[in-house]
């Protein structure tokens, strides 16, 4: 199969040849797993590996045709995304070779095209065909730039800060994609995506730190991106900033490099929420990214039994900075008020089984903090009668998509047991009108269900 990657005779026969090499791959890695080929051991899989990645970084450089150097970085990345444990130091400096040589052919093309769009004689605006052709041409240099971010991505997950230094030869490429008023949304979307990657992967020990003044300001200007896939990665990028560089565990230097962009941070996250395009149809996976964002800061600045030794919410709440407090204040409201989420399940959950547990007695939430989501008093019974039943709303939806869906298995008997109890202190006319205000009969159901517990 090796051998014919180079079969520069046919494209088909290159394109089958690459496509197909992922797939021994694969089956020999499950052979040495299930341990029922003789032969087949973890030493045979590291060898194959290297005389895989090796030839698939040799052929990668001199593919002619572009759609089939596509196909090779899409399959240098799922031999990555299956092996990359297997990586050698001096396969990562051949990964980052070869990146630069098909990124600098890759600009070169496309500067080509540009030349020829502005002075060829040959091209005509007029012709539906030409454009059609070059829009065609652009959308494979894309793609190109679509299949490096995916590796990098392996490569983060497995060796994360020890990855970074390849992001730093990649930024001449990256950081005028993103910066550049010029470039179009699917570059701004690689750029933001291995930033993210990076914040994810690589942020907790300080991996980030040297990306986010070149980063972080234009992250936060792409909040508002005209581009759904490209606001939407840039809203989750700066929740995931938030996740892991504020984290308690998080080193101290990445602390202390993300602490100039948090406000910012959180004026932007807010600006997205509110924006008035932010309920469209188009936009609602990044609006719901935006508002699991401030799930993820209020997450990681409310002591609770994961991430504070204490064991009580009141006296770890103590210490929050009074800045952080203000931010609580206005925040929580602002959250609450646009639960439930519906569109992004991973996001959702989070977000509802977080809100089980604040509103949970006794689960060393602050009482602060169930102050600011529940108003009036924290005690049960003494709460703002309308926020209660907007929490209601907000629950019988989440579960009446059913356990796991929108609301964890681990929390969900938990929301139920939240539900009746609300339903016992909560006003009969509140309670009615918090039932007709549901429109789905599923959720319905679950108040009345709830209510009758």
């Amino acid at each position: 199969m090796i051998p014919l990657l180079q079969f520069y005779f046919h494209e088909d026969v290159r394109k089958a040849a690459v496509q197909c090499i992922p797939e021994l791959l694969v089956c020999v890695k499950k052979a040495v797993e299930l341990k029922t080929t003789p032969g087949a051991d973890a030493t045979y899989l590291q060898n194959l590996f290297g005389l895989v990645m090796d030839k698939l970084l040799e052929v990668c450089p001199k593919e002619p045709e572009v759609e089939i150097l596509v196909c090779v970085l899409e399959s240098i990345q799922e031999v990555l995304m299956e092996c990359s444990n297997l990586c050698r130091p001096d396969h990562m400096q051949k990964l980052l070779a070869t990146f630069k040589e098909v990124a600098d052919a890759s600009v070169k093309r496309q500067n080509d095209r540009k030349t020829t769009k502005e002075t060829s004689e040959d091209y005509d605006p007029s012709i539906d065909g030409d454009d059609e052709a070059l829009e065609a041409e652009s959308e494979l240099e894309y793609e190109i730039w679509s299949q490096i971010a995916e590796c990098m991505s392996s490569l983060l997950k497995e060796y994360r800060e020890h990855v970074v230094p390849m992001v730093d030869h990649l930024n001449p490429y990256l950081l005028p994609m993103l910066l550049e008023a010029e470039r179009q949304p699917d570059e701004r979307r690689v750029a933001i995506s291995i930033f993210d990657d990076v914040v994810e992967h690589a942020g907790v020990s300080g991996g980030a730190n040297s990306l986010l003044p070149q980063y972080m300001q234009r992250v936060l200007q792409c909040c508002l991106d005209p581009d759904e896939d490209v606001r939407q990665l840039a809203v989750y990028g700066v929740g995931i900033c938030f996740a892991h560089l504020l984290h308690p565990a998080a080193a101290p230097l990445a602390r202390q490099a993300f602490g100039p962009y948090v406000e910012n941070s959180l004026a932007a996250i807010q600006h997205s929420i509110n924006s008035p395009d932010a309920g469209q149809p188009k936009f609602m996976s990044a609006t719901e990214n935006a508002i699991s964002a401030l799930n993820r800061y209020l997450a990681v600045t409310t002591p609770s039994p994961a991430n504070s030794e204490s064991a009580s919410g009141d006296a770890s709440y103590a210490s929050v900075d009074a800045g952080t407090k203000a931010n609580h204040a206005q925040l929580y409201p602002l959250w609450l008020s646009r639960l439930p989420l519906t569109h992004d399940l991973v996001e959702a959950r989070q977000c509802h089984d977080r809100l089980v547990w604040a509103c949970t007695p006794n689960s060393g939430c602050p009482s602060e903090v169930v102050t600011h989501l529940l108003g009036g008093n924290a005690s049960p019974g003494q709460h703002d009668s309308q926020r209660v039943a907007h929490v209601m709303k907000v629950l019988a939806v989440a579960m009446s998509y059913g356990s796991g869906e929108l609301i964890s298995a681990t929390h969900f008997e938990g929301a139920k047991t939240l539900l009746a109890a609300f339903a016992k202190v909560l006003p009969p006319d509140v309670l009615q009108a918090t039932h007709a205000s549901l429109s789905d009969e599923k959720a319905q159901k679950v108040l009345v269900d709830a209510a009758q517990a």
